[in-house]
């Protein structure tokens, strides 16, 4: 795991972001091709919104 927080971060890079979505960093690569997930630019890094993330989890289907 890339770090243990007490809470999610409002932004993720990457790493963090797959662990807290629970999908691998080559799945979240396909989210982010598939512009399911954006990236933003935050001093040279590139991060994810928790908000997004959290957005995408609760419209996920149904199995």
């Amino acid at each position: 795991m890339p770090g243990t927080h007490l809470f999610a971060p409002a932004l993720m890079e990457k790493p963090t972001a797959a662990h807290y979505i629970a999908v691998s960093p080559r799945k979240f690569d396909q989210l982010i091709e598939q512009k399911r997930v954006t990236p933003y630019r935050l001093d040279g890094k590139r991060v994810f919104k928790r908000e997004e993330l959290d957005a995408l989890v609760a419209n996920l289907p149904e199995w």
